[in-house]
């Protein structure tokens, strides 16, 4: 069910996260330790990385591991800037397979990765989330499944003017709601980026919620490096992240705020 990881702070490449640490994502790949649902996250690796000067992500996505995308091997190095988000995609059974739907996924100035699942997306909850995706967010879903839906509300909340906190906070309540009133469950460990900020969320409906843990650390340049992945990428000191909190990375800081769940649920 997905492993993901992000960096801020001074210029990195996606080898930061893919290859380099012990437990970078390309073994995470392939022995999780931490993983609640699935053993193996073998159907998709995707990356995207704000370059220098500039506002907009780029994304490069593959079906791929990444120990078997000979491109990706080679180019990772290349694949420099801050922030940096990856992933490696373990599909839910009944969702579709290819590269449109592997995330991170990207959006003008905007990435977005997802590590859970919603119960039934095909039934009651995905239609009725679904029908509430607008015109901005629709044009975000070149291939249909419940992360594509989820990034797709996050647009729309983005487009009206919310916060990337406010809109990533709104669609966990809006999503919570819907699963609570159909006794389903969903794991919304959600990943929101744009060029100044991290934000991800820990949270889950009647469901074992997904790991994420954060790490802060001063480069040798004396500028803050700020680090979050699913599982630990190597023996720094990593800190869990409680469940029902949404974590935000920038300014040099980490800050974690709790997420009333039950009261989303009601909301």
């Amino acid at each position: 069910m997905c492993r993901l990881a992000a960096v801020v702070g001074p210029p990195t490449s996606a080898s930061a996260v893919l290859y380099e640490p012990a437990h970078g994502l390309s073994d995470q790949a392939w022995r999780p330790r931490e993983q609640q649902h699935g053993h193996v996250n073998v159907d998709g690796t995707a990356v995207a990385w704000w370059p220098a000067g500039e506002t907009r992500p780029r994304r490069y996505a593959t079906v791929a591991t990444p120990w078997a995308d000979a491109n990706l091997a080679a180019l990772a190095d290349t694949f420099v800037g801050s922030p940096i988000v990856a992933a490696v995609r373990g599909a839910t059974p009944g969702v579709g397979y290819g590269v449109a739907l592997v995330s991170p996924f990207v959006h003008e100035h905007v990435a977005f990765a997802h590590n859970g699942s919603l119960s039934h997306w095909r039934g009651d909850v995905g239609r009725e989330l679904m029908s509430q995706v607008g015109a901005h967010g629709w044009e975000v879903q070149p291939g249909l499944s419940d992360s594509r839906l989820l990034f797709g509300l996050i647009v729309d909340q983005l487009a009206v003017g919310h916060s990337v906190a406010e809109a990533t906070q709104r669609v966990v309540a809006q999503v919570a709601k819907h699963v609570a009133v159909t006794n389903d469950t969903a794991t919304l460990n959600l990943l929101v980026a744009t060029r100044d900020q991290v934000v991800a969320t820990r949270a889950s409906v009647g469901w074992a919620g997904n790991s994420l843990h954060v790490e802060a650390s001063t480069h040798e340049t004396g500028v803050a490096r700020l680090r979050l992945a699913s599982e630990p990428l190597d023996d720094a000191d990593w800190q869990p992240v409680p469940e029902a909190t949404l974590v935000s990375l920038h300014d040099g800081r980490i800050d974690l705020h709790p997420l009333d769940i039950q009261e989303l649920t009601r909301a």
